[in-house]
């Protein structure tokens, strides 16, 4: 293709004109600011290489300082939530059992019940039902008993205390006694069943223990029937087992990190060294170890974990060295979990890195010296072959902006390699882009009436030549109708402009809303307006003018607080019955038999054989 000659190089014919390529120069440049670069990358990474390896040596540092710190946390974690689980585990097994015991409890009696409903009376069903569950006995050395009250408060059964059976609560010296069965009378009331925590003596000791009950009601006699579990019991043994599990862990690289356990009395509880184990880590004279107990008691005062830094002996040097130490709190035990590094251990494991980062730095700057020379050749080449790509990618984007003058095509960016070049020719083609909506936008507003947002008097007009033409060529049918609103300068008097202009918008939606899709609306005065109908005869013409009169009539227009009443008067033309000779003729008739409807008293449509 011939391209005109492009103006933008009229400055060529200046006189003493000459061309310098500003692609060579930009690679001179490129080439020299390249080789100097290098040059000094070389020189900086030489002299930078001691700063960056003492850098790096403090990444190394902190690296493992964390490392350890959360492979120590990690450890006493995952432990402490092992232990804390395996409480929730024993809690919840006391409760199934305690539960199962009484349910069997229950339908025991109830079996009992249902045998002697009937036979013996009330009294002496209760006393079969009390002399069945006093001699059943469970739990490890008989500990575990039955237990019977009623809602009156009063004790029907109590095997560690049976002075009080017969009893009010209430009549009992023992005011804990009371106040404990008072307190399960209420849930047996309030619930029918359920759990209850309190003291209890332990038949086996004697003693006072904590104890877990569980409470179910028997209706026909209003008792409620409950067993209970010494809970301290369970703990102790479950307990024991996982100081036994925690004693054999080992974690880390080599297996030689260990956990440690104190509990609340500071005995040490639990350890891989067995003959530490039982010892009293509050009484010593050790400085390093009161330390320990100073730290860990700070912390555990603020919050149930974290780390406690201290110095302490280390048992294979026997000599006194920092140590970091998690400690995590278990309330359900009242143990403490431990687990700490030495920090010569730590730099042990950080001198070895670094021996091993000093020997890559110095394999890494003879790679660099071995790839500078060779990047520096394929540089040169690669720099001759980019600069024909670029130039190239150039020629694309100026020959599409001297063509952008006379023509809409966009450029294709696929011919362009480089995306910074895409870029800008997207960009172009987006000016293009813009440049013809802008055209398309011009042509619109010349051709929209902005109020309606629809056909100007000139769009309909060129429109109904459009369909004159059409009409005549092929022996269609063609009909218009011509209508104006009535009285509407008393709207705009009435109600302001606004309003008026919101009538207008609103007669324009009625309008679209009754015709057809193939049906034509313009606007070709004030409140004057023409309608185009194609292919269509002059009495259905005069039908959907007559529809469009009526929705209109019918269509109530609120504007802020009124509601306002708008009619229309509206004139058919046809060319298969008037025949018109010319466009402006058609016009006219339309025209006339608007006015005739208007003088005729307005809001009717009017034909030359029809008036409606």
């Amino acid at each position: 293709m011939n391209l005109p000659k492009d103006p933008c190089l009229e400055f060529e014919k200046i006189p003493g004109y000459k061309r310098k390529s500003f692609i060579k120069l930009l690679s001179y440049i490129f080439a020299a600011c390249f080789f100097i670069c290098l040059l000094f990358i070389v020189i900086y990474e030489s002299v930078s290489s001691y700063n960056d390896f003492n850098e790096q040596q403090q990444d190394i540092i902190n690296y493992y300082i964390d490392y350890n710190k959360d492979l120590t946390q990690t450890a006493v974690e995952s432990v402490a939530d092992i232990i804390e689980y395996q409480a929730e585990e024993i809690e919840l097994e006391q409760k199934r059992e305690l539960k199962e015991r009484t349910q069997g409890a229950y339908q025991l009696i109830n079996s009992i019940y249902n045998s002697y409903k009937g036979k013996l009376s009330d009294n002496e069903i209760q006393k079969i039902s009390v002399h069945a569950l006093k001699a059943l006995r469970f739990s490890e050395g008989n500990s575990g008993y039955y237990f019977i009250g009623t809602f009156a408060g009063e004790t029907v059964l109590n095997v560690v205390k049976p002075e009080y059976e017969g009893k009010k609560h209430k009549e009992s010296k023992d005011k804990k006694y009371s106040n404990i069965f008072t307190e399960l009378a209420s849930i047996a009331q309030a619930q029918g069943e359920g759990f209850h925590k309190y003291d209890w003596i332990n038949p086996e000791t004697g003693k006072e223990s904590a104890k877990l009950s569980y409470i179910k009601v028997f209706e026909p006699f209003s008792w409620y029937i409950g067993t209970g579990i010494y809970t301290d019991d369970s703990k102790e043994k479950s307990g024991q087992k996982l100081l036994k599990r925690v004693a054999g862990i080992k974690f880390g690289k080599k297996e030689d990190r260990y956990l440690f356990i104190y509990n609340s009395k500071n005995i040490l509880i639990s350890h891989p060294d067995i003959l530490a184990v039982g010892d009293d880590l509050s009484k010593t004279k050790n400085e390093e170890r009161k330390q320990f107990f100073i730290e860990q008691k700070a912390l555990l005062s603020e919050k149930k974990s974290g780390f406690i830094s201290y110095n302490y002996m280390k048992p294979t040097t026997q000599t006194i060295i920092n140590k970091t130490t998690y400690i995590r709190k278990i309330d359900y035990w009242d143990w403490v979990v431990c687990s700490g590094i030495y920090a010569d251990d730590v730099e042990h494991q950080i001198a070895k890195e670094k021996t091993v980062l000093k020997k890559k730095l110095e394999e890494d700057a003879f790679r660099i010296a071995i790839i500078t020379v060779i990047m520096s050749i394929i540089a040169f080449i690669l720099l001759k072959i980019l600069f024909r790509f670029f130039k190239k990618d150039l020629d694309l984007l100026n020959e599409f902006l001297q063509k952008t003058a006379y023509s809409n095509d966009p450029l294709d960016i696929t011919k362009i390699r480089y995306s910074e070049f895409k870029k800008q020719a997207a960009c172009a083609n987006k000016m293009l882009k813009d440049k013809i909506e802008a055209q398309r936008e011009l042509v619109r507003q010349a051709s929209i009436d902005p109020l309606t947002n629809i056909s100007n008097r000139r769009n309909i007009m060129y429109m109904l030549e459009q369909e004159w033409g059409r009409a005549k060529r092929y022996g269609e049918f063609l009909s218009i109708v011509m209508f104006d609103l009535d009285f509407f300068k008393k709207v705009n008097d009435t109600y302001g402009h606004a309003a008026g202009d919101e009538v207008l918008i609103q007669i324009v939606n009625v309008c679209k809303n009754t015709l057809r899709t193939v049906d034509m609306v313009g606007r070709i005065g004030g409140e004057e307006f023409l309608l185009v109908l194609p292919n269509t005869v002059k009495q259905k013409a005069v039908i959907a003018a007559e529809r469009v009169r009526k929705a209109i009539e019918n269509n109530i227009i609120e504007y802020g607080d009124s509601h306002i009443k708008i009619t229309i008067s509206m004139g058919v033309a046809s060319i298969s019955s008037d025949l018109p000779e010319s466009i402006d003729e058609f016009i006219k008739k339309a025209d006339e038999y608007l006015y005739k409807a208007k003088n005729s008293g307005r809001n009717k449509v009017c034909s030359n054989e029809a008036e409606i």
